[in-house]
């Protein structure tokens, strides 16, 4: 548990026009039993020059002289100061919201998604301020879960969540870096090299989201399931919606399912009149993510 620093919420306190007060504390440890173990992790730190020397054989007449040439890469990056030092991004694995001072109106513990970090490597060099990273999905929420307070935390409801990386989406593209060499041989011509490395994206979405809501023993839950669906990369909107309510106990679920359709899921073939022209300027007004149909049915 060693201490993590940074700039974090420690209490937020809002007023109404009456000035009534209500007081919300944020903690960062573990779980309930531990408020003060912190779940901190820190980002890697970026150098901002980082450089190495290299030995080369040069011919010289008869012979060859050895020169060393010393690279230096000076790294910035408008999310990191420009110094070797920790003062970058720190993620919270967990953390729990107090509903009153001291928990007196329950407590809020979210659970968040913490991917590591790691640079990429060009040779023996991180190529390092670059957005080529393996940490999508970083900050996700997982997990909330509700408490009352009865003397004891009892569990209220709880929220999972499930998160997919659509690989209709994912992509690289190449991205380039020069670096000035500098030479001890007194006849060097000026040289650079050139580095490429790679740029990637992903496009992630919520895909599931299953709520339970407890009795008041914390037991027999009843959850209520939704499931998206994005059939349609052009638009990114969910176009199928599929609940499922189990109830407590009974062993029995009742299914629902929402169709949608988005002005781009439409084609517009000849000449258009009345609803199709009206769907068309919405397409060409870039108004994408407006249902334009829904279709509700029981399974």
């Amino acid at each position: 548990n060693k201490p993590i620093g940074g700039m974090r919420i420690k209490k937020i306190t809002t007023a109404d026009l009456t000035g009534n007060e209500q007081i919300k504390r944020y903690y960062y440890g573990s779980d309930l039993n531990n408020l003060s173990r912190s779940t901190g992790k820190a980002r890697i730190v970026e150098p901002a020059i980082n450089y190495f020397e290299s030995l080369t054989n040069v011919p010289n007449g008869e012979v060859s002289e050895e020169v060393s040439t010393l690279i230096a890469n000076l790294n910035s990056n408008p999310l990191h100061d420009l110094y070797n030092a920790q003062g970058y991004h720190i993620t919270y694995s967990t953390v729990i919201e107090s509903n009153g001072n001291n928990f007196e109106g329950g407590a809020t513990v979210h659970n968040f998604n913490t991917v590591p970090e790691i640079p990429p490597i060009h040779y023996r060099d991180p190529v390092m301020g670059t957005p080529f990273q393996n940490d999508f999905g970083n900050g996700e929420e997982l997990k909330t879960t509700f408490y009352k307070n009865v003397g004891v935390f009892v569990k209220v409801s709880e929220t999972n969540r499930t998160y997919i990386t659509d690989t209709r989406l994912m992509s690289a593209m190449p991205a380039f870096r020069a670096t000035k060499r500098s030479s001890s041989y007194i006849n060097s011509a000026e040289t650079y090299n050139l580095s490429v490395y790679g740029i990637r994206s992903q496009w992630r979405y919520l895909s599931s989201e299953s709520e339970t809501t407890y009795d008041q023993g914390a037991a027999n839950g009843s959850t209520v399931t939704t499931n998206y669906q994005y059939d349609n990369a052009l638009h990114f909107q969910p176009t199928v919606i599929t609940t499922v309510l189990e109830n407590a106990g009974s062993g029995t679920q009742h299914s629902f399912k929402t169709n949608m359709r988005y002005p781009q899921d439409y084609t517009f073939p000849g000449t258009l009149s009345g609803s199709a022209a009206r769907i068309k300027g919405m397409v060409d007004k870039h108004i994408w993510n407006v249902p334009i149909e829904q279709l509700k049915s029981s399974i």
